[in-house]
């Protein structure tokens, strides 16, 4: 008897060891600080940088003192200096000859970074809901090859020779504390990295005599105006993302899966399109 209660005991003391070792490793999941960079076209040859935080924070919002990254383009190509968050501009380091290091020969690398002395707070940060942390335009409106968001684990960035000078990085201080020492928060990439120049360079027509309803809507959007035959229906999130894509069935969008947010619906036919804002309640 005394040794079954004495095993019973040492059962429930590892049970007890567990359940803390499994909050404690909860609690460090659910209080991870970091953010994921995606690729954004605004409009023609006008992108942005988004970050994606896995955190939320209201004030006193999380403050930043530096930031870069680094973009792809073909040999040649070059870009404005980038506005960044709080309206400071950051120039671009252009990097060329890189075909021995790179991967993908034919491309300069443009690196982009600002230094935020004294340090600034960020906006309000809700997980998982991007914002815009630079813009930037791409000069001379190539018309062949890729511009690419280049990612850390690159062959050209963990090239020897490169030095860790083409890494993306976001140091921030998530507290809000504008003298502690800010940590490189900056994990990698999500969503849209990459966009075809030859795609951009395409004219587009303007679709007329379209629109959407209900907006804002909770379930299902119904199309209006299909006097011409549309050849896709496409629904991208804010941070550039296609959440949904038809080629058939057009006439209504289900978007009771989506969650709460902005999102642009572009409406296509053979010659022309449309894109027009919906809001998801």
């Amino acid at each position: 008897m005394i040794y079954l209660l004495t095993l019973r005991y040492k059962i429930n003391k590892m049970k007890t060891k567990l359940l803390l070792l499994l909050a404690l490793t909860l609690g460090l999941t659910i209080q991870a600080q970091t953010y994921q960079f995606s690729l954004q076209q605004n409009t023609g040859y006008n992108f942005s940088i988004i970050a994606t935080p896995d955190y939320s924070k209201t004030a006193p919002f999380p403050t930043i003192s530096q930031i870069a990254f680094t973009i792809m383009v073909p040999d040649g190509v070059t870009a404005s200096d980038a506005t960044f968050v709080g309206g400071n501009v950051g120039s671009a380091a252009v990097f060329t000859a890189l075909d021995a290091a790179d991967s993908e020969p034919g491309r300069d690398a443009l690196n982009f970074s600002n230094n935020y002395d004294p340090r600034i707070a960020l906006s309000e940060h809700v997980a998982g809901t991007p914002f815009v942390v630079a813009t930037f335009d791409i000069l001379g409106s190539p018309t062949t090859g890729n511009i690419t968001l280049l990612d850390n684990g690159s062959t050209l960035a963990t090239a020897p020779a490169a030095g860790g000078i083409f890494d993306s990085f976001m140091l921030v201080e998530p507290t809000g504390s504008t003298t502690a020492s800010a940590t490189d928060l900056y994990v990698g990439q999500t969503g849209t990295v990459s966009y075809s120049f030859a795609t951009l360079s395409i004219p587009e027509q303007e679709l007329t005599g379209y629109s959407i309803f209900p907006n804002p809507a909770t379930d299902v959007v119904t199309i209006k105006g299909l006097e011409n035959t549309l050849s896709s229906v496409e629904v991208y999130n804010i941070a550039g993302q296609r959440v949904y894509n038809s080629t058939s069935n057009m006439e209504t969008i289900n978007v009771n899966a989506l969650e709460t947010g902005v999102y642009f619906v572009k409406l296509s036919t053979e010659t022309a399109s449309l894109t027009t804002k919906l809001i998801k309640q």
